[in-house]
């Protein structure tokens, strides 16, 4: 298992509770705990302090900057969390595959652990389209070589949290749609 992998003392679960991701990592200048996934920081351009953009045309947003998960969450990744004591086990067992079936307070104490936190809606929205008016990451037309959308094959199961960079936003963050 995931434990066995790690070479540590006292514990792996010692040593992930008190990781810091200020630190060089959990064992003696290892690299952190996290296979895949890194933050993406989403900051306005130029010299504004605030992220102005429209929904829809409809009503402005205003954000300040923050950063997004450049990946939906594996199972693996998510299983260090449970490991550390932070996070609630999930039963979902294969390590590329996102997790899913979580609830909002579960995924936010995630991404707390990981140095971060849970984005809000409109957050998403800026990172999916980068405040165009599109609806898609991509455009305006559902491409299914973009999105893993109702199963990815004809077997209807989920794509590796990696497996369609075709489809990411403009920020680069992926599998924002399906």
């Amino acid at each position: 298992g995931l434990k066995d992998e790690m070479d540590c003392s006292p514990t792996d679960k010692d040593r992930l509770k008190s990781w810091d991701t200020d630190k060089d990592g959990i064992c003696d200048n290892q690299d952190p705990p996290f296979t895949l996934n890194e933050w993406i920081e989403i900051k306005p351009e130029g010299e504004d302090e605030k992220i102005t953009f429209q929904v829809q045309g409809k009503y402005q947003i205003n954000l300040s900057p923050y950063k997004i998960l450049k990946y939906e969450v594996s199972n693996k990744d998510y299983q260090l969390c449970v490991i550390a004591a932070t996070c609630l086990a999930t039963g979902n067992t294969v390590d590329a595959m996102p997790v899913n079936n979580i609830a909002w307070l579960p995924a936010r104490q995630y991404c707390q652990w990981v140095g971060g936190d849970l984005v809000t809606e409109s957050q998403w929205e800026y990172a999916a389209t980068k405040g165009q008016n599109i609806k898609y990451p991509w455009g305006n037309s559902l491409d299914r070589h973009m999105a893993c959308q109702n199963g990815c094959d004809v077997s209807g199961k989920m794509a590796e949290v990696n497996a369609i960079p075709t489809g990411a936003s403009p920020f680069g963050v992926f599998n924002m749609l399906g």
